[in-house]
């Protein structure tokens, strides 16, 4: 567990070498490659350890040999009807320490949420009835924390998105100007 904490808290996200070019698979500390190939996406790696005593996988996804997004996938198994909120909390606590306060925070709930009587919170999120986001606008990546859920069980989702960045033609023009004198 605590390697893929570390793996978590280091910088770039998760420790992938996003700027590199790849011609073979990536090796990803703690994690074991599962399936996949960079020409059909996603590659999947399957956690060594548990994350906040959560089972984890890993899809990383590529264009022109470059990752471009990956996704952290918590749970299902250590997530139950009991914890889901806690271990969500206690997963962004982890995420804040590494980027800061978020960006943005998103709450969705469905109108049949009235419709239903649960005893729990947690079985609102697992039934598609409710849905938690918290999103981090970094300078290279946006980060999307999502607890959700489906009839197999509450999973805590991070997408982590490599943002293109787009340079300014006028400054090419302006170096090729000067190169040339």
């Amino acid at each position: 567990m605590k390697i893929l904490l570390t793996i978590l808290l280091l910088s770039p996200p998760l420790s992938l070498p996003w700027d590199e070019g790849h011609k073979s698979i990536p090796k990803i500390q703690g994690y074991r490659y599962h399936s996949g190939t960079k020409e059909n996406n996603p590659i999947v790696y399957t956690g060594k350890s548990k994350l906040i005593n959560l089972e984890s996988e890993i899809q990383i996804f590529f264009v022109r040999n470059k990752i471009v997004k990956a996704i952290l996938i918590l749970g299902p198994q250590g997530l139950n009807q009991d914890n889901c909120i806690s271990k969500f909390r206690q997963y962004v606590d982890l995420m804040k320490s590494k980027y800061g306060a978020p960006t943005s925070k998103i709450n969705q709930t469905s109108i049949l949420k009235n419709e239903i009587i649960s005893s729990s919170k947690c079985h609102l999120f697992q039934a598609g009835l409710e849905k938690r986001q918290i999103i981090w606008e970094k300078q290279k990546f946006k980060i999307k924390v999502t607890l959700i859920g489906d009839q197999d069980g509450i999973y805590i989702e991070t997408f982590y998105f490599k943002k293109q960045i787009k340079i300014n033609k006028n400054i090419y023009k302006k170096i090729s100007k000067e190169i040339v004198k």
